[in-house]
């Protein structure tokens, strides 16, 4: 081979030699240098975007509570009115005219007038005044309070007290019947109050004892109420001891009743009749002086 042609061959081999040296050496680079040169072969997955937060909704409104203009202190719920008796409070009213109803408890007005409130045109001013029924019968009724709105003729703010009305120098007490009305499920031993009045000076439990033995007046039995105890019964004494243990003592009468109903019943009366009163704390029943099998089934 002439010198020319050998010395090309030689070059070319070199060159060859050294780009496979090169592409060895560059292998073994990219192995040894870890993530440098890896190639992931995760697939190419498209998450989709997420959703928009909700819109947010918006909070309910609230109402504010309408204010009332009159405001009632005396009397309060369940008081115990004589014939001579006071209706105050504060009010904030057209003219500052407070009109009063008293009404009994059938609904019928007994009496309807006016006091004036004393203060500034829209400002809460006070009103205080005294009324009597000397013509009023001893029970339930109501004391209502309002104003009336002259544009269009309608009562405003009106307030309905519950009260007893008494007899003078009289305290309301509570009987105890059941009721068909009340109690349509006729459980025995559920019971429900009625108002009585006892007069002062003498035993408050001798006189809700009796007030009970004397049973339901027409008009309640007309709206219901019932007595379970027998004909002929008599309370023949009533004491009570510093541990706060009434005994209420009967005639044999009491005895002459049968059925576990009806003695649950009877006993409900008397014991719910003497435990209204705080310093009750126990009810102890007997015929005669004696507490076996009273009121047993």
């Amino acid at each position: 081979m002439p010198g020319p042609a050998r010395s090309l061959w030689k070059r070319r081999w070199i060159l060859a030699v050294s780009l496979c040296l090169t592409a060895v050496l560059g292998f073994v680079f990219g192995r040894s240098s870890g993530d440098f040169l890896a190639v992931t072969d995760a697939p190419n997955v498209n998450h989709p975007a997420p959703p928009p937060p909700p819109k947010p909704t918006a909070a309910p409104k609230i109402q504010p509570k309408a204010e009332k203009n009159i405001v009632l202190e005396v009397p309060v719920e369940g008081a115990a009115l004589a014939e001579r008796f006071a209706v105050s409070g504060r009010a904030r009213v057209f003219e500052n005219n407070v009109e009063i109803e008293v009404k009994d408890a059938d609904g019928k007005v007994l009496l309807k007038t006016f006091t004036t409130a004393v203060g500034e045109a829209g400002q809460f001013g006070r009103f205080e005044t005294e009324l009597a029924l000397p013509d009023q019968q001893p029970g339930e009724g109501t004391v209502e309070v309002y104003w009336t709105d002259v544009s269009d003729g309608t009562t405003r703010d009106r307030i309905i007290r519950k009260v007893i009305f008494a007899p003078g120098g009289a305290m309301p007490i509570k009987v105890f019947f059941g009721s068909s009305a009340l109690d349509p499920d006729a459980f025995c031993d559920r019971t429900f109050p009625v108002i009585r009045f006892a007069a002062g000076g003498g035993s408050i439990y001798r006189s809700a004892l009796e007030a009970l033995l004397a049973g339901p007046t027409a008009a309640e039995k007309a709206q219901g109420y019932f007595s379970s105890l027998p004909p002929g019964v008599k309370l023949k004494s009533v004491v009570n001891d510093a541990s706060g243990t009434v005994t209420a003592d009967f005639n044999t009468e009491l005895k002459r009743v049968a059925g576990s109903c009806r003695v649950s019943a009877i006993a409900a009366q008397i014991k719910e009749t003497l435990k209204q009163f705080p310093e009750t704390r126990d009810v102890v029943i007997s015929v005669e002086g004696k507490t076996e099998d009273v009121l047993q089934p």
